[in-house]
């Protein structure tokens, strides 16, 4: 009973060490490494909306460059001088639209107004109605009026009638990049899905755009159980709330490091029943049954049955040394009882001689009375 509870208290500690081990890196895993995943994941959706934003800026600054082609023209140089009536006709058409990727090409003098503009389908090549190249002038509060003024580049988006247009403007000059300056060049290209879905290609990314009037702010990051979604927002020319631009990410990273952190729980707990079992087999093996053996001989002895037996158990270890130096004991009491046996029959020996002599005295002593007289 005693070595039993011992092997239950021993297999008890080690099954408690264990299941708290597991617990621990349970614990770990998902305060430590989940987490870690999903900063990853937060990560590479910050870094895919970067990419949008970085697409759409080379998107503007290459309508902004073909617009500075078009401004250093000597043709247009002219034009905007009432020399070359004919550049308006000759260099406004679909096929030259569709060229530059654009679907609305304007001239605007110094003074703000509309010369010349054409406004297209980038598919079909058939004309379109857009507010802006459609009126005579450019509005008052045109943010771009004092980059006209100055002969200075100008870029960004802004809100049409036929939805939201990337905007670049380049001065004109007179076909040798000199001056002075005899107005802008205004190219424009409308943001429709389609071109959503080309800046999303090129940064690698899943991305929407939507209508979004709200003041701007930091980028705003949600997470569902299918994605990791970033919004950011962007102003138009006049700095006005416009559109927001989202980049969804699948959240492959928690996904794949979910699955690898429950087969390492699966392994964990396969491998830790493994050493328990191997452990309990060994312990059982070198110290339980050895242990077990040397106790239901102690209680043999103590009962006294037998004090001829030994032990004998082999190797070097406590427990052989302890059933050793037990044996010598058992047998140092086994002779220490032969000799007190003796003693006590050598004892009792002398002490029924010294009865049988008392006993002779006294029948003697009527006899040596009796001499006397």
């Amino acid at each position: 009973e005693v070595f039993m509870n011992v092997r239950t208290k021993m297999i008890s500690v080690l099954a408690l060490l264990f299941a708290v081990l597991i617990v621990l890196d349970i614990a770990i895993q998902k305060h430590v490494l989940m987490p870690s995943f999903a900063e990853l994941e937060r990560d590479d959706a910050r870094t895919s909306m970067a990419r949008i934003d970085n697409v759409l800026n080379m998107t503007l600054d290459s309508l902004q460059l073909n617009g500075a082609d078009w401004g250093d023209w000597a043709d247009a140089y002219e034009f905007v001088q009432g020399r070359n009536p004919e550049f308006a006709t000759t260099s406004f058409s679909a096929a030259a639209l569709k060229g530059l990727q654009v679907n609305t090409v304007m001239v605007i003098d110094l003074m703000g107004n509309v010369l010349a503009a054409s406004s297209r389908d980038l598919d079909s090549g058939a004309p379109l109605d857009i507010d802006l190249s459609a009126s005579k002038a450019l509005p008052e509060n045109f943010p771009w009026r004092r980059n006209l003024a100055e002969g200075k580049p100008a870029k960004g988006l802004i809100k049409t009638n036929r939805g939201i247009m990337l905007l670049a403007g380049a001065p004109i000059l007179d076909g040798s990049a000199h001056g002075p300056w005899m107005g802008m060049v205004i190219l424009g290209k409308l943001l429709t899905p389609q071109q959503v879905s080309q800046i999303g290609a090129q940064a690698l990314a899943t991305v929407s755009m939507n209508a979004d009037y709200r003041p701007g702010g930091a980028d705003e990051l949600v997470e569902t159980g299918a994605a990791t979604k970033v919004s950011r927002r962007f102003a138009d020319l006049y700095g006005k709330p416009l559109m927001t631009l989202r980049v969804e990410v699948p959240r492959k990273i928690t996904e794949r490091g979910q699955s690898a952190v429950s087969y390492a729980s699966a392994y964990l707990i396969v491998a830790a029943l493994a050493a328990l079992t191997v452990l309990v087999m060994v312990l059982n093996r070198v110290v339980l049954a050895p242990l077990a053996h040397v106790t239901r001989h102690a209680v043999a002895i103590g009962e006294g049955i037998d004090l001829t037996a030994r032990l004998n158990l082999p190797g070097r270890d406590e427990v052989a040394v302890l059933a050793g130096e037990f044996d010598r004991m058992v047998g140092r009491v086994a002779e220490s009882r032969r000799q007190l046996m003796d003693q006590s029959f050598q004892a009792g020996f002398a002490e029924l001689a010294k009865g049988v002599l008392h006993n002779l005295g006294n029948a003697m002593t009527p006899l040596g009375v009796r001499l006397a007289k």
